[in-house]
């Protein structure tokens, strides 16, 4: 490296430089902002969780495994194995 350069790293660096305080203070401005998002995100899900009941999300649920279930095997040219309960699903 060139004499200049390594001037310029060396005074770039120490500039860079500062106290603990300094990270700390920035790191808790990241948290706050990571803690706000987060909130964010659990008002929205809850919110969400009121306009969906619980009975109503897990029968969706069930039936997009059963939908899956019935779509690995169609993929593959296999016949529905007889299962009662995901033949009588998937006629719903």
């Amino acid at each position: 490296m060139s004499e200049d350069l390594k001037a310029k790293a060396e005074a770039l660096r120490a500039s860079a430089d500062h106290d603990d305080n300094y990270y700390l203070k920035q790191m808790a401005a990241d948290l706050r902002i990571i803690r706000e998002g987060l909130g964010k995100v659990l008002l929205y899900m809850h919110d969400a969780e009121k306009e969906v009941s619980e009975k109503m999300r897990r029968f969706i649920m069930y039936m997009h495994d059963i939908h899956d279930i019935v779509f690995l095997y169609e993929e593959r040219g296999l016949p529905l194995p007889y299962l009662h309960h995901a033949r009588d699903g998937t006629l719903r």
